[in-house]
């Protein structure tokens, strides 16, 4: 498992179970778009992972509708992020229970995000008041998949 995934799943997992608000900044709204070679990019999770010190806090998340629009949410009903530095997880990668085992999940959307991100990911700065126009722009190609024709490796 890459920690792409496993630092997603601890994203998720921490949006999930709440924060009792103590010692983090207050969260303003935040909004914006993802583009991925310039093209809006659709049904991507986006997860913004507060950075550096004396920014503590919860994750926020949100998903892109068909235009790339996103708004942020944290603990599973409050909108925005915390203000300060994030560090941005983009993936179209998504799983749903196997039919055949409930306990096990399949892959029902392949990652589309260039692997460059999973290892350099985009950084952006939350201000106070919050912003509406956060544009996160990925390039390159998608990452290869066993079999797939980028797959050279056999």
């Amino acid at each position: 498992m890459s920690w792409f995934r496993i630092a997603l799943l601890l994203s998720l997992w921490i949006l999930t179970t709440g924060c009792s608000g103590k010692g983090f900044k207050e969260a303003e709204e935040v909004s914006g778009t993802v583009t991925l070679n310039g093209q809006p990019l659709p049904k991507a999770t986006v997860i913004f992972q507060p950075i550096g010190s004396g920014n503590s806090g919860p994750s926020s998340s949100g998903s892109t509708g068909d235009n790339g629009d996103f708004m942020l949410e944290f603990a599973g009903y409050k909108k925005g992020a915390v203000v300060g530095k994030h560090r941005v997880l983009v993936t179209t990668q998504r799983f749903a229970p196997r039919s055949d085992n409930p306990d096990a999940e399949e892959e029902i959307a392949p990652d589309l995000i260039p692997d460059r991100y999973k290892t350099d990911p985009v950084t952006v700065e939350v201000p106070a008041g919050g912003t509406k126009t956060i544009k996160i722009e990925l390039e390159g190609p998608p990452p290869k998949t066993p079999g797939s024709p980028q797959d050279r490796s056999g």
